[in-house]
């Protein structure tokens, strides 16, 4: 979960409000979705720098809110994470 995801519902609200709230082109969207991009990958590498050399990105949580909600995700996720183990 990368904490610069918040920008791009900001990014959705300006053009909405822009678009249907006051009837005009929201300026700068394109250069405004690469700057997010650019500042998420740059988050991302940061975190598997700093924070994952010895533990695991990604981790599967027994009992989770998915696992109560999605039948037979436990049986997908594991056999996925089986699979990109090797």
């Amino acid at each position: 979960m990368n904490p610069l995801g918040l920008l791009w519902i900001l990014w959705a609200a300006y053009l909405v409000v822009m678009r249907y709230g006051f009837g005009k082109k929201a300026k700068g969207l394109m250069t405004a979705a690469g700057v997010i991009v650019v500042l998420m990958v740059a988050v991302y590498l940061y975190r598997m720098y700093c924070f994952f050399p010895g533990e695991p990105p990604i981790s599967y949580t027994s009992g989770s809110l998915a696992e109560r909600l999605i039948p037979g995700y436990r049986k997908w996720i594991l056999g996925l994470v089986r699979m990109l183990q090797g």
